[in-house]
């Protein structure tokens, strides 16, 4: 419920490790071999934060549980002929708070992401299925997602980790079968989101 900044600045910092020590670009600014140790204290280490990385995912819950509470106030007020402006000063405290709750959830999922976004690009290719967590089911559930263009980033990350050439054929084809239920599933909620503006 509090703030996120400390989470944010924790995400950048892998981020930024991820991509530092394993990016071409970056051979001329970092030692190899102070490369290879930050790397593979990373690895050994992985087993700590990728599941974090995984309970912020998780978020999306919750996420969309303020979504449906705006979307209540929103029909409660049509549902009187009221608008945004003649809320009470009681309704108007409830729906910034959800609104602010919102967009702070949203901005959380995206940071992750964007973390993870390196990772597929950078890390080992088991950081993203190597066990516990497997993030590939929820990367296809955050497709789902267009606030802060989680849907897109979500995206991303699975076009990454394929084209990456990792998946053996049983990965390859449950990803295959997943994929078309998880863009029906996204575009019914985009469909619905519509409806309710």
């Amino acid at each position: 419920a509090g703030s996120n900044l400390g989470v944010q600045i924790c995400l950048e910092c892998l981020k930024l490790l991820a991509e530092d020590c394993t990016d071409g670009d970056f051979n001329l600014k970092i030692p190899t071999a102070r490369r290879t140790h930050v790397v593979t204290g990373l690895n050994e280490v992985s087993g700590q934060f990728l599941p974090l990385i995984f309970q912020a995912l998780e978020h999306f819950a919750l996420l969309d549980e303020a979504t449906q509470s705006k979307h209540t106030m929103h029909g409660f007020l049509l549902a009187q002929n009221r608008t945004l402006r003649s809320m009470t000063e009681e309704e108007a405290v409830a729906y910034r708070s959800t609104d602010k709750q919102e967009g702070k959830l949203a901005r959380l999922l995206a940071d992750s992401l964007l973390t993870l976004e390196q990772f597929c690009t950078f890390m080992p290719a088991n950081w993203i299925t190597g066990g516990s967590p497997d993030f590939i089911p929820a990367l296809l559930h955050l497709m789902r997602e267009n606030r802060e263009e989680i849907n897109v980033v979500a995206t991303r990350c699975l076009t990454i980790y394929v084209s990456r050439g990792k998946l053996d054929f049983k990965q390859w084809m449950d990803l295959l079968s997943r994929l078309p239920v998880a863009i029906n599933e996204a575009n019914a909620m985009f469909a619905a989101r519509k409806e309710h503006r």
